[in-house]
């Protein structure tokens, strides 16, 4: 909400007409915090369209660096613009003079970039032409060339301009890092609730969700009037990692004091991570009427105090839709281009394509090349994009993706009759769980017992996986996001899917903005139009891959955070070992010393 209630208004009205290419930074958002590239290309051009705009929508994200981004792919200029938007002509010059016929002398000879003021209402119209779509693919290099990056090249930030400052530190290992560094200047305190945040950038292939701490190395201060029952907070992702208790009846001077992290809600790519201090004192106990809140400092924080992240491990798991969201992972790693599979012909699966792309991007911190060319035939152990409707989906992508085939017939139904069936099933499912079978009632109680005493679940007490069953969307639900391992073994496919186009465009547009790109997690994201909600699906059986050169360390701190995770194939490996020591000890006894 920051970003839609900060802004800089100027007497000029000229002064929000774009003259030059880095003006995009200063596109800004609309009222609901959206920024929207449309595109324009003629009709007749459509199809030989696809790679440049996808291109283009990449160089377009990442120059404007907003949080909220989407594209529209029309074929008519609009009438006018609004806020947060952005126009573009793409296309040959011969084609786009149908709808503007005074272009710049040089549009049909060479590659022109350039920015026609007064054609639409509102705004400046950028256009990208050339003689023919050669010579536009060159003019469109201009736009995506500062953000083209060697996948050799490793990041040593992550870098979102346009809503987070300063940078993240991309965090590779062992780490100790300031808060100064991390923009958390050193703060005096008087109030009752104090907080501050940094972000933390994670590798694509971290893998450390089930062992392990971070520290947060404390200097700080508190004052003598703070009491028992008052405690320092530390949130990652919004869920708490740890709680300090202060106040012991007189102040302290805090220097170095470690507060453990547990590394569990870390995931690869941004995380934001949080102090909160609650402070209690007598004078807020009592409240007096008309008393005034005083100036004495209860608390400060000093930029002295690090946040120390050890060594975790690496390896690389699919399918793993965290890792695509924070990285971009595995596409941002490909040294050739990506192939992406969509529908022809429609200008919302299109701009849905461009969208999601562009999305991609953002995350992988440069622009990824793609190829909408390639057969399918060819990709079965290839890494690749599909973007489709239910029914026309390439044969065998479902049950890669570990969809159900019938959600080609009946998956996808968005009615209103088919919403109040889905709110018909939860609540029949809640009251089954509620007043169901009564021998299911002990396994219920242990299950829960389990959870709410040592965080378990029947799923962590498995020696080996269980097979993740094909998805069967259930009625209401309106888009559809996958991964799975491709046919070959040796790759991840990612599908994107609606019954329609109208729904495959709507549910991107909401799957990309900063609250539904956070929520990627697991191997399938689907969204619920009616109820504007996202809903997940875990992974049961994990393929791992090799990211990083063999190591014994890495390999250790892999074992480690895999026996975490499978608790009863660890306590079998205990018991095991166990007895082959007491065999081998008895062996031994009974022929050393004497008899």
């Amino acid at each position: 909400d920051v970003y839609k209630r900060q802004f800089l208004q100027f007497s000029d009205p000229d002064a929000g007409q774009m003259r030059r290419l880095e003006d995009f930074r200063a596109l800004g958002v609309d009222a609901t915090g959206s920024t929207r590239f449309t595109i324009v290309v003629p009709a007749t051009e459509m199809a030989s369209a696809t790679e440049p705009l996808v291109q283009l929508a990449q160089g377009l994200s990442l120059m404007a660096a907003m949080p909220n981004q989407s594209v529209r792919v029309v074929s008519e200029l609009p009438q006018a613009m609004g806020p947060g938007e952005a126009v573009v002509l793409l296309g040959p010059a011969g084609s786009l003079r149908r709808l503007v016929p005074q272009l710049p002398d040089q549009a049909g000879s060479a590659a022109t970039l350039d920015f026609l003021p007064g054609i639409v209402e509102g705004g400046t119209v950028m256009l990208v032409t050339g003689a023919g779509w050669s010579d536009v693919n060159a003019a469109i290099r201009q736009i995506t060339a500062p953000s083209e990056r060697a996948v050799s090249v490793i990041r040593t930030v992550l870098s979102y301009n346009g809503w987070i400052y300063p940078e993240a530190p991309f965090v590779l290992g062992d780490s100790s890092i300031s808060l100064a560094t991390l923009g958390v200047a050193t703060s005096e305190f008087s109030g009752r609730r104090f907080n501050t945040e940094f972000n933390i950038g994670i590798p694509s292939d971290f893998y450390a969700e089930a062992y392990g701490e971070a520290r947060l190395v404390l200097d700080a201060a508190y004052s003598r009037d703070i009491l028992p029952g008052s405690h320092l907070d530390v949130y990652v992702n919004g869920n708490i990692a740890t709680t300090v208790p202060l106040g012991a009846g007189s102040g302290a001077i805090l220097r170095q004091v470690p507060v453990n992290v547990t590394m569990r809600h870390f995931r690869p790519g941004l995380n934001q991570v949080a102090i909160e201090v609650v402070l209690l004192t007598a004078s807020d106990a009592v409240c007096a009427p008309g008393a005034s809140a005083g100036n004495d400092v209860r608390f400060a924080l000093f930029d002295t105090s690090t946040f120390d992240i050890p060594n975790f491990a690496r390896i690389g798991t699919r399918p793993n839709l965290a890792a695509l969201g924070g990285t971009g992972f595995p596409y941002n790693r490909l040294t050739e281009p990506l192939p992406v599979i969509m529908d022809r012909g429609s200008r919302e699966t299109l701009a849905a394509t461009a969208t999601l792309v562009s999305r991609l991007a953002q995350a992988a911190g440069r622009v990824i090349p793609i190829d909408t060319t390639i057969p399918i035939t060819s990709l079965s152990n290839r890494n690749a994009l599909f973007v489709s409707t239910l029914p026309q989906v390439p044969v065998g992508v479902l049950a890669a993706v570990g969809i159900a085939e019938q959600a080609r017939v009946s998956g996808g139904d968005t009615t209103g009759q088919s919403a109040a069936s889905a709110g018909t099933v939860a609540a029949m499912n809640r009251w089954s769980s509620e007043v169901g079978t009564n021998w299911l009632h002990p396994v219920e109680r242990l299950r829960e017992w389990l959870s709410e005493t040592f965080d378990l679940s029947f799923d962590a007490l498995r020696l080996l996986p269980s097979d993740d069953a094909p998805y069967m969307p259930a009625p209401g639900v309106s888009f559809i996001l996958a991964q799975g391992a491709s046919p070959g073994g040796d790759a991840a496919w990612t599908l994107a899917t609606a019954a329609t186009d109208e729904d495959m465009l709507t549910g991107v547009d909401r799957l990309v903005r900063s609250d539904g790109w956070s929520e990627l997690t697991g191997r399938l994201m689907n969204y619920t139009a009616s109820t504007d909600s996202y809903a997940n699906v875990p992974v049961s059986n994990v393929e791992f891959f090799q990211t990083q050169p063999l190591s014994y360390s890495n390999l250790r701190l892999v074992a480690a955070n895999a026996l975490s995770e499978n608790i009863l194939l660890y306590a079998a490996m205990l018991v095991l070992f166990s007895i082959i020591l007491g065999v081998a000890t008895t062996w031994l006894t009974k022929r050393l010393g004497r008899h």
